[in-house]
């Protein structure tokens, strides 16, 4: 992963067990045996290392992760030298690039991160119960949560809510949350409801959606993206520009073969507006031909609908 410019890297060593366990940052121009910095160790084996960027490029994120426990440290690419002078990564001191940890692991909490205009987007399964063993009793999908962007913010999350004061990711078992991606004026939320593949638009900011008032994490509209065929599979396609205001999206169905579409994230439901960008070539297909319909049949239990297409 690039820092906050082309001169320093960071990348992953592997253990013995080819688990990834530590993060080095290099600087371009030195030598990588002698000149290298290794900025974080992770020595319990049942725990793996990733490196990533927040959307805006700001903060280094270096997640561990069990299979039921994480913890996120992060590094801020915009640091600045003891003396006060700005400096990339590599000319920093090794105090003023030292990795502070977002929340501390807790045993059966896990937890990721994305940072926007000075508060953390943090999507995790830690609930208010506890359970007979004293520890975290998780909920069953993943919360939307925010806080300050500080360390050891724990004790700070709060769940986000939508326009009407309603919480939008509660984590129950009606809507499953597995993404979210942060931008200046949006945030997208990728998940589950019904069964199906969904996305969700959030937009920030006053209501006559000024630029300034979209600097906070006040959200004005909550909308669930609809499609006109009744099964589906759609999912983030590349949006690599933080301050965009359109999304592409991959989407494709039964009858529907994979595309990717434009979505303007000030008019989510103007389904007029979207725009096909590519769809794959099926050579001698016909599309209406073809039908997609979604049914349920009554599992054996007498009580569960399941799905159907």
């Amino acid at each position: 992963v690039w820092g906050s410019d082309d001169t320093t890297l960071y990348y992953l060593r592997l253990d013995a067990q080819h688990r990834p366990y530590q993060v080095w940052r290099h600087v371009i121009g030195t030598d990588p045996k002698e000149d290298d910095v290794m900025i974080f160790e992770e020595l319990d084996d049942t725990y793996w290392v990733s490196i990533a960027k927040s959307s805006d490029r700001r903060y280094l994120f270096v997640d561990c992760s069990s299979a039921e426990t994480s913890e996120v440290h992060y590094l801020d690419l915009t640091s600045r030298t003891m003396d006060g002078g700005a400096a990339t990564e590599g000319t920093c001191t090794e105090t003023s690039c030292e990795l502070q940890c977002v929340a501390k692991r807790r045993k059966r909490v896990l937890y990721e991160v994305e940072h926007r205009n000075g508060r953390w987007l943090i999507s995790t399964n830690y609930s208010n119960e506890m359970g007979e063993d004293g520890n975290n009793k998780p909920t069953a999908n993943f919360r939307l949560m925010s806080c300050e962007a500080r360390p050891d913010s724990e004790d700070g999350w709060v769940d986000m809510k939508d326009e009407n004061e309603e919480i939008m990711f509660t984590g129950d078992e009606e809507r499953a949350l597995d993404h979210v991606q942060p931008f200046r004026r949006h945030a997208v939320a990728v998940g589950r409801e019904g069964g199906i593949p969904r996305v969700w638009i959030l937009r920030f900011g006053g209501a006559e959606g000024k630029e300034e008032d979209a600097q906070t994490l006040d959200v004005v509209n909550f909308t669930r993206l609809d499609f006109p065929e009744e099964a589906y599979d759609v999912g983030l396609g590349p949006n690599y520009e933080y301050t965009s205001t359109e999304l592409v999206l991959s989407y494709d169905s039964l009858i529907t073969p994979l595309e990717s579409i434009l979505i303007d994230m000030d008019d989510p439901d103007n389904i007029n507006a979207r725009r096909v960008l590519k769809q794959k070539n099926v050579p001698g297909y016909d599309k209406s031909l073809y039908g997609c319909e979604r049914t349920t049949v009554t599992a054996p239990d007498g009580g569960t609908e399941i799905p159907l297409s």
